[in-house]
């Protein structure tokens, strides 16, 4: 089991939040703003488990984008 110590805002040095997490885990990074992206790469860093579960919400995004529902199967065979 991975259990990562708080992950700091790089700008604040205040904890991030899992809420602030979790809504930057799923915004794709040209959206982002630069303090976001900050936050984002801390977390990376900072989280395994954050930086997995980031590259599978923009695979899955990418996915969806792309309207190719075969891409879902082989993203599945991969997950399991």
């Amino acid at each position: 089991m991975d259990i990562s110590e708080p992950v700091r805002d790089p700008g604040t040095g205040h904890m991030i939040s899992s809420v602030v997490a979790a809504a930057l885990g799923i915004k794709p990074r040209g959206l982002l703003t630069d303090r976001q992206a900050g936050k984002v790469n801390a977390l990376k860093q900072g989280s395994t488990v954050f930086a997995k579960m980031r590259g599978l919400a923009m695979r899955f995004n990418g996915i969806l984008r792309s309207r190719n529902s075969e891409a879902l199967d082989e993203m599945d065979r991969r997950c399991h």
